[in-house]
């Protein structure tokens, strides 16, 4: 299983895009170069993520085969990861799956689901597809889910604040489509 990745912020973005690349697209290219050269190997998993899709504001729901319209190089790279495993599975007859875990728990779908989606298919061999999604297959909006913590956990709390002072930057954009978890 195959998880490491760099998740950057724009300001790392405009720091480090070198290190960016080489971690998630190279780090991917030596996994799968070790993983084909490992006595008894059966499957590799790929954690990609959703923001391989970019953005697709005319669309309600998502699935698989939404074509990428990545713009961040966290989405390009994950992306691009995905076709590099795609490729891998040809050239070598491996047995490679991409997961595309969407809005992890801290948010919206839960890690310990987003973490079993991930085991059963490590667990199971040669699974019809290339790529799955792994969602609740719903949207909650940022103040939702800050009222319910908020409900649940007596000693939260959160503000809003200007942009400039924000350590997390909420659009106000509508969420986008619904991530579809038809295909697992």
């Amino acid at each position: 299983v195959h998880a490491a990745a760099i998740t950057p912020r724009r300001y790392r973005e405009i720091a480090e895009p070198r290190r960016i690349i080489e971690v998630n697209l190279l780090g991917t290219v030596g996994a799968l170069d070790a993983a084909r050269q490992l006595d008894g190997f059966e499957r590799f998993v790929y954690v990609s993520s959703c923001a391989s899709w970019g953005d697709h504001p005319e669309l309600d729901r998502i699935d698989e085969t939404a074509e990428s319209r990545a713009t961040s190089l966290y989405g390009i790279t994950k992306h691009t990861g995905e076709r590099v495993c795609q490729r891998y599975a040809d050239l070598f007859g491996l047995d490679i799956v991409s997961m595309r875990p969407a809005n992890v728990y801290g948010d919206w779908t839960f890690v310990e689901d987003i973490a079993e989606g991930i085991e059963r298919a490590w667990a199971t061999p040669r699974l019809p597809e290339a790529v799955y999604s792994i969602t609740c297959g719903r949207l909650y909006s940022i103040g939702d889910l800050l009222e319910a913590f908020q409900r649940h956990l007596p000693n939260f709390e959160y503000r809003l604040v200007p942009t400039e002072q924000a350590n997390y930057h909420v659009s106000g954009d509508p969420p986008g489509p619904v991530p579809d978890n038809a295909r697992m």
